[in-house]
């Protein structure tokens, strides 16, 4: 006899069902899952009947499960599991559920992607949902790709395929469309900057999923090297940006969006950038695109690389040190207690000290 796992995990209970949750195993084990569901997490609430019904007859009794199979994640309200309710008035709630749609929008993005038939997709679409709402996750928190789903909902073994990395060309600026699985970028390992060399800024831009769901992040995944077991990961919403800087083609990093400076902290979150700390915070827009910035150990104000000039207008120190910051072509700005240092894009780092440096490809490479 078969025992349903997940994660590794005998689920024994409702408990162990939301905890171990597994998109995979659960599509792996789909009958049991079922078979489960219908007897241990039906009796919940009458949306757990309605799920669990969902799943139960879009595994054993595809035909009968819907009158019409869903032609948009929408559809998924309109299974044969409405009869059990009295009235409609707990769908229509459900279906103006930020979440839940949500987790339907982006499980019908990811069946899409697959290369199963039509009538397969709309199954695997009403299965997966059904899990992922009655485990109370989303696609975004417990991912799957759309190769994995579809071999695990088949009964096949999954195929690990090497990672495929981003490929670069001399474009400045990638718009890259969110999916399920992360983006992979092979960051260069060597530190310094060539002689003759200079510094390439690119701009990354996160677009809407192919199928349209804006709730979707854009995953990076940064890798120091190609064995790097333990990658640096990244998300952002479609619209938002990121700045990345290559050395000799290849990617050295991106650029923080999140800075601390001893206890005060800098964060841009699309085109609003937010200034804390030591009591003091201040919240401000931020027109055009941010590269770089820094704030100030006391909370009084920041520094901003912007394209093309220093934004030093919120810095309380300027004046002193206009001349520093009146420099053309700099990428990245770092504060380190009262120290700033600025790099450009020949490699040339200066800071308010005095002291200079060429060869730099980051100012990460700056000991403290």
């Amino acid at each position: 006899m078969r025992i349903f796992k997940m994660n590794g995990m005998q689920i024994s209970s409702p408990q162990r069902f939301l905890t171990y949750f597994s998109p995979a195993d659960f599509l792996r084990n789909k009958e049991l899952a079922a078979g489960f569901v219908y007897h241990q997490l039906r009796i919940l609430s009458k949306w757990h009947v309605y799920n669990s019904n969902v799943l139960y007859d879009a595994v054993f009794d595809w035909k009968n499960c819907f009158q019409n199979p869903p032609s948009e994640p929408s559809g998924y309200f309109e299974a044969m599991a409405e009869i059990l309710f009295p009235s409609n008035a707990h769908l229509q709630e459900k279906q103006e559920d930020a979440v839940t749609m949500e987790v339907l929008n982006d499980v019908w993005a990811l069946t899409k992607e697959t290369d199963l038939t039509e009538e397969e997709q709309k199954r695997l679409f009403s299965i997966l949902s059904a899990g992922y709402l009655l485990a109370e996750k989303t696609p975004a928190a417990l991912p799957i790709s759309p190769a994995a789903a579809a071999a695990a909902f088949l009964g096949q073994e999954t195929k690990v395929d090497e990672a495929e990395w981003v490929v670069f060309t001399d474009a400045d600026t990638f718009v890259l469309p969110a999916k399920l699985t992360p983006y992979r970028i092979l960051l260069r390992e060597e530190t310094g900057l060539p002689v003759g060399e200079a510094i390439d800024l690119k701009k990354i831009i996160a677009a809407p999923h192919s199928q349209g769901s804006a709730t979707l992040p854009l995953l990076l995944e940064l890798y120091h090297g190609e064995g790097d077991r333990n990658p640096q990961s990244i998300q952002f919403l479609p619209g938002d940006y990121r700045f990345c800087t290559f050395a000799a083609g290849m990617p050295v990093e991106i650029l923080d969006t999140v800075v601390t400076n001893g206890s005060c902290r800098m964060e841009r979150n699309g085109h609003t950038i937010t200034l804390s700390g030591n009591g003091k915070g201040m919240t401000f827009p931020c027109e055009g695109d941010v590269i770089s910035f820094a704030p100030e150990a006391n909370g009084q104000g920041c520094i901003i690389v912007r394209p093309q000039w220093v934004d030093a207008s919120r810095y309380s120190l300027s004046q002193t040190y206009r001349s520093y910051l009146n420099q053309p072509n700099i990428l990245q700005v770092q504060l380190r207690g009262t120290r700033f240092l600025l790099l450009d894009k020949n490699g040339y780092m200066v800071d308010n000290l005095g002291h200079s440096e060429g060869g730099i490809a980051s100012l990460k490479e700056i000991e403290e």
